[in-house]
């Protein structure tokens, strides 16, 4: 009702699980003027890929992979998602 035109998710947190990554793929469906996005190192969790491409690939979601030093970067990226690298050195 109120329209939400920009929503980022987890200023704070990140995807816990498959079944909470793919409540957030639903929101998203039923919402579709509504930009939504969010950055995650769930990438590294097996478990969260397949939800994490689902979501990636909703037309309304960009969807940020975070990478550093420490995490090194993803093999690859799903269709829709983009690869953020954190800075690590002044």
């Amino acid at each position: 009702r109120l329209r939400v035109r920009l929503l980022r998710l987890h200023v704070s947190g990140d995807f816990l699980d498959a079944a909470y990554t793919r409540k957030w793929a639903g929101v998203a469906r039923l919402c579709p003027e509504t930009r939504i996005w969010a950055y995650t190192r769930s990438w590294r969790v097996p478990s969260v890929v397949p939800a994490l491409e689902e979501l990636a690939g909703l037309p309304n979601v960009r969807l940020w992979y975070s990478g550093d030093r420490d995490t090194g970067a993803p093999a690859s990226l799903p269709p829709g998602a983009r690869l953020a690298w954190m800075q690590t050195e002044a």
